[in-house]
C-alpha cells in the first residue's frame, strides 16, 4: 500500500494522525479523523451513495459545527492531508484544530448531504449525539446480529456505498483489560461478506481506523486488521 503518512505506532488521540495508507479505494489510518479527506477524493457531485458506519462510537459530535464549517476553505476537496489537519477555528480567543476523530461525520453531512441516500450505523452507542443529528428518514441503526448476518445484503441493495469501519467495534474494555468481543470465525465471516460486496462493485470507498487506544493497544487492533487484510489480499503488519 502507498504510504501517505507513516509516523510509526505513536499515541493517536483525537487530533493526531500517525498513519494513512492507501490501496486504490481502500484507506487505512490510526483514527478516523482522515476519513473525510479520503471520501472527498471519491465522491462525484452528480452521484448518490449510502453511508455505512461500523464503529464503537457514533462520531457525530456537532456542537460547534458552525465554527468548523466556517474554517473550511473553498478548495477543501483539493487540500493535502497536511493542510487538512492544519485547519483551525477560533472560539472566543482560543484556536482549535477543526478536524477531530469524533466530528467528521457532521462536517461530511453538511458538505455532501445531497449525495447521501441513507446513513446506516452499527455502533455500541458510545459518544455523544447519535442519530438525533440526522433526519429520521435517512438514518438507521442496526445491531451486531444484522451486521454479521446481513451486511453484504444491505450493501448490495445500494447503488454505491461509503464504508467506514473502526476496529474498536470488535473490542470491549473489561476490568482486566481489552478483550476481543467476537470470535475469529465471526470476524472472518464478516470480512468475507465485505469482500463479496467489493467484488460486486458496490463499495465506492472503504476507510478503516485502527483506533489503538480504544482497542487496548496497537497490537490488538493490528491483529484484527491483519485478518481483514488477509481476506482482502492487502499488506499485513508484522507483529
Amino acid at each position: 500500500m502507498q504510504k501517505i503518512v507513516n509516523k510509526g505506532f505513536n499515541y493517536s488521540g483525537c487530533y493526531n494522525l500517525n498513519m494513512l495508507l492507501v490501496s486504490k479505494n481502500f484507506y487505512l489510518m490510526d483514527n478516523h479523523g482522515a476519513a473525510l479527506w479520503c471520501w472527498a477524493k471519491h465522491i462525484k457531485k452528480d452521484s448518490k451513495y449510502s453511508f455505512f458506519h461500523i464503529d464503537k462510537h457514533y462520531d457525530t459530535q456537532y456542537i460547534n459545527l458552525s465554527y468548523w464549517i466556517d474554517s473550511l476553505p473553498d478548495n477543501f476537496e483539493n487540500l493535502s492531508i497536511e493542510d487538512f489537519f492544519s485547519l483551525k477555528h477560533i472560539i472566543g480567543k482560543e484556536e482549535f484544530q477543526t478536524i477531530r476523530y469524533d466530528n467528521y461525520i457532521p462536517i461530511f453531512h453538511y458538505l455532501y448531504s445531497k449525495n447521501i441516500l441513507s446513513y446506516n450505523f452499527f455502533t455500541h452507542k458510545f459518544g455523544s449525539t447519535g442519530l438525533k443529528y440526522f433526519d429520521n428518514e435517512v438514518a438507521y441503526e442496526y445491531d451486531s446480529i444484522i451486521l454479521f448476518e446481513e451486511i453484504d445484503n444491505l450493501i448490495d441493495e445500494q447503488e454505491k456505498t461509503i464504508l467506514n469501519l473502526d476496529i474498536d467495534y470488535f473490542f470491549v474494555d473489561s476490568k482486566t483489560g481489552y478483550i476481543q468481543l467476537y470470535s475469529d470465525e465471526a470476524l472472518i465471516s464478516l470480512f468475507e461478506k465485505i469482500k463479496k460486496s467489493i467484488e460486486n462493485n458496490k463499495i465506492e470507498v472503504f476507510t478503516v481506523a485502527l483506533s489503538p487506544e480504544s482497542c487496548g493497544s496497537w497490537r490488538n487492533s493490528i491483529v484484527v486488521y491483519n485478518k481483514l487484510a488477509e481476506v482482502l489480499n492487502l499488506n499485513q503488519f508484522k507483529i
